[in-house]
């Protein structure tokens, strides 16, 4: 049977199959491990694929075991019986969730399911409705890096994201929802994961606010990269590919207008202030402080750097420590 669904924004129709198998993330028990490497997907859940199981500590960090005598591919199980073998014995035990496995925190815990695909409890998001969406205003347009991502709650989770002047929306009747993003300085890198987060931010303003405060943050973590939840990912993460997640890098300095009144050495041109931070910060350990001459594309390392005086064309900063 099929349900037809009429959108009456769009005059578009929908047809939604009933009573269809909900399909759930399917990826190698660890990403690691190159011997071999299962690419990820959604299986329906009548499939069988191994288990691993994860629990929520009290400081909210998750750690994943393999069931006693369980073999990977040997003793594979649909969904539902891996979802009993996780809680059987325990009350804190379930699946781990799709971000849980591509941190890697469930590598070398057994089971020879390191190399072979292992379930999750992260159902497949469904399609979205595309739609008209409005140009930017004036303030947006002064921001960096611009997003605008539109989540379809009714009908599954998929996005449809644009970077720049956007023109493209999800649109699903009155349940769309719609948020925008200025994430300024902080470089976007898509499909990567960090192996070590903390915090829970509704938007990336309050993870920006939050990372910018804390030394120990080296960047954003949106496990979606739908713009949807963000965490801060300390310094001492590594970081790895992701089929689905990414993660905005946190900027060396931020820069205000002005330059410094100490000693300086030219290393040449940069397209942008940040990656004139940069190649100071990684050719110079001495070096404390940036400028950039945003008329000129000029990059100077600073030494000794410590307040910021007025002058046309410049911008400076000072390293983080």
């Amino acid at each position: 049977m099929k349900l037809l669904i009429q959108l009456v924004l769009t005059g578009s129709v929908i047809v939604v199959a009933a009573g269809a198998e909900q399909k759930y993330y399917v990826d190698d028990g660890c990403h690691t491990d190159k011997a071999i490497n299962v690419d990820f997907s959604y299986q329906v859940e009548s499939s069988t694929a191994g288990v691993r199981c994860c629990e929520t500590k009290q400081d909210n960090t998750a750690t994943c075991t393999t069931p006693d005598d369980f073999q990977c591919p040997r003793d594979n199980v649909t969904f539902g019986e891996a979802e009993k073998m996780c809680t059987k014995d325990s009350l804190t035990l379930r699946l781990c969730t799709m971000e849980e496995l591509l941190r890697n925190i469930c590598c070398k815990t057994g089971g020879n399911c390191d190399r072979f695909a292992v379930w999750t409890s992260t159902p497949e998001p469904e399609h979205c409705q595309l739609g008209t969406m409005g140009k930017w205003t004036d303030e947006e347009q002064q921001c960096g890096e611009r997003t605008r991502t539109v989540k379809e709650e009714k009908y599954g989770g998929d996005t449809c994201e644009t970077v720049g002047a956007g023109d493209v929306a999800c649109i699903a009747g009155d349940c769309g929802k719609e948020t925008k993003s200025c994430p300024v300085g902080y470089k976007k890198l898509e499909k990567m994961v960090c192996s070590h987060i903390v915090g829970d931010y509704a938007t990336i303003q309050e993870a920006i606010s939050a990372c910018s405060k804390d030394a120990d943050c080296q960047a954003i973590y949106d496990s979606g990269c739908d713009g949807r939840t963000f965490s801060r990912c300390t310094k001492d993460a590594t970081m790895s590919i992701s089929p689905v997640s990414c993660i905005y890098e946190k900027p060396v300095c931020t820069f205000t207008d002005g330059d410094f009144q100490v000693g300086n050495k030219y290393l040449g041109t940069t397209n942008t202030e940040d990656e004139c931070a940069m190649s100071v910060k990684s050719t110079f350990s001495s070096a404390n402080g940036a400028t950039w001459n945003s008329k000129h594309n000029h990059c100077y390392a600073q030494f000794g750097a410590k307040s910021v005086v007025s002058r046309d064309n410049y911008r400076a900063c000072i390293f983080d420590t």
